[in-house]
């Protein structure tokens, strides 16, 4: 909870689950990093994301995962 920049960056994987965690930036910071509180994807396979809350506010990004898609594949959000 209130991430300072990105939650997790995830680099050289295969086969990993992040299930069940809560990613809440609800209070501002004195700078509010436009990644806050998000998972980064790269040079991986095969991951997946279940039962994950992730509530987007005015200091956060919108998405929960953003991925190179250059340089992953089979990302499942469930």
């Amino acid at each position: 909870l209130e991430y300072p920049r990105r939650a997790m960056i995830l680099s050289s994987f295969d086969g990993i689950k992040i299930k069940k965690n809560q990613f809440v930036n609800l209070e501002s910071r004195r700078k509010n990093n436009p990644e806050r509180g998000s998972i980064w994807a790269e040079l991986g396979s095969n991951a997946e994301f279940e039962g994950n809350d992730y509530q987007p506010s005015p200091y956060t990004t919108e998405k929960l995962l953003q991925a190179d898609p250059e340089t992953t594949r089979n990302i499942v959000l469930k």
